[in-house]
């Protein structure tokens, strides 16, 4: 289960230089990566390393339930 898994930013970058290291074809089979979007997963993941150099931020939580939701719990938790 992903959902609530937090991931340092030395993990992701660990992920980055992992995932720009296999090919079109090695991408395509990795268990849980939809087939449609394995060419834009390394793009994605160095994305969120940048992003995450450029915040200051030293870690993220995975969700799997999309941007909106993440927004919500935010918003949510600001309120309480």
């Amino acid at each position: 289960a992903l959902e609530g898994y937090r991931l340092t930013r030395d993990e992701v970058k660990e992920h980055v230089n992992r995932l720009l290291s296999l090919s079109f074809d090695e991408l395509r089979v990795l268990p849980g990566i939809s087939v449609n979007r394995a060419d834009i997963l390394p793009a994605g993941a160095a994305i969120l390393h940048q992003a995450m150099v450029y915040l200051g931020l030293d870690h993220v939580t995975v969700s799997t339930q999309g941007l909106r939701f993440g927004i919500m719990r935010v918003a949510a938790a600001e309120t309480t």
